[in-house]
C-alpha cells in the first residue's frame, strides 16, 4: 500500500452490467515496481495471473491485460459496489488487522449480545469477526480504519464496563 497513491471504485457504466471496478493510481517508485512485475507476469503462461494478498490471504487475483501500465491501472471483474470499495480500501492500506478483546470489566457491565448489538452498529466494523462468550467479546480480522473511531470505540466500551485489551 506504501506504493499506491490512490484507489477508488468505479461503476462500469459502458455496458450497462452493474460491474464495479477498482481504479488505482501508483507512486513513482511504486510504478516502477509495478511496470517490472507486470512485464515479468504478462510473457508467463497463463498470461498475467497475479494474487493480491492480505496477511497471507488472498483477496482478489486479477490478471494482466498489458504489459506496461504508466503508473495506473484497473482492476476490473464481477465486482458488487461493495466489493470493489472494499478492494480500493486495502489497496489503500486502510485496513488494521485486528486481534483484540473486549472483556467484562464491571458487575454491571452490559452483556456480551448486548455489545455485539452495540458493535455491529458501528461503520467501519464490517469485516470483523465479533465472538461473544461468557465474559467478553473476541475481535478479529479487519477493521477499517478510515471508518471505525478507535478512540470512540474504546470510550464507548469503557462507558459500557468494558475493557479492550491485546487477544491472546
Amino acid at each position: 500500500q506504501d506504493d499506491i497513491e490512490s484507489a477508488r471504485p468505479e461503476q462500469d457504466l459502458q455496458t450497462n452490467s452493474g460491474n464495479w471496478s477498482v481504479r488505482f493510481e501508483l507512486s513513482e517508485s511504486g510504478s516502477k515496481k509495478f511496470e517490472k512485475a507486470a512485464e515479468q507476469l504478462f510473457n508467463r503462461e497463463p498470461r498475467g495471473l497475479m494474487g493480491i494478498l492480505v496477511d497471507g490471504a488472498i483477496v482478489s487475483a486479477p490478471a494482466m491485460q498489458a504489459n506496461r501500465f504508466g503508473g495506473s491501472g484497473v482492476i476490473s471483474g464481477n465486482f458488487s459496489e461493495k466489493e470493489a470499495r472494499d478492494l480500493a480500501t486495502i489497496l489503500k492500506g486502510d485496513w488494521l488487522e485486528s486481534s483484540i478483546r473486549a472483556d467484562r470489566e464491571k458487575e454491571s457491565a452490559a452483556t456480551p449480545v448486548k455489545i455485539l448489538e452495540f458493535m455491529r452498529s458501528m461503520r467501519g466494523l464490517e469485516k470483523a469477526v465479533i465472538k461473544p462468550d461468557a465474559t467478553g467479546l473476541d475481535i478479529t480480522g479487519y477493521v477499517d480504519i478510515k471508518e471505525v473511531d478507535l478512540p470512540s470505540l474504546w470510550q464507548s466500551l469503557r462507558e459500557r464496563g468494558y475493557r479492550l485489551t491485546p487477544r491472546k
